[in-house]
């Protein structure tokens, strides 16, 4: 288990580092002083990512200057942080259910009547 900690940390390591460069060699593309590439295009195409994604892992570099920023993020919502707490979800679902009831009651008596 703790190999595969340690495996893990190098590859995100060596992954981040890599699109550090990544970003720095994008900045000197921009400004017209990459000896390498001489469009975005030619550097996307080179190191097989997407345009897209690689803004979007950009972007969020510059907004959080770290190493940590580079790496791929999970996908989806942060589920406890959506979560209404347990007590008012049970309680929703005690009127639900009380709701339920007496709408099939309804439906009962309604039945019932026209007989």
């Amino acid at each position: 288990m703790n190999e595969e900690i340690t495996n893990k940390r190098l590859i995100s390591g060596t992954l981040a580092r890599h699109m550090l460069l990544c970003v720095a060699e994008y900045e000197l593309i921009k400004s017209g002083q990459s000896k390498q590439f001489k469009t975005v295009k030619s550097f996307c195409e080179y190191h097989k990512f997407s345009h897209q994604n690689f803004m979007k892992l950009y972007h969020r570099y510059r907004q959080h200057p770290v190493e940590i920023s580079l790496l791929p993020q999970k996908r989806g919502p942060k589920f406890k942080t959506r979560r209404i707490d347990l007590e008012t979800e049970n309680e929703i679902y005690y009127y639900q259910r009380i709701r339920l009831y007496h709408v099939s009651q309804r439906y009962i008596i309604s039945a019932k009547g026209m007989v």
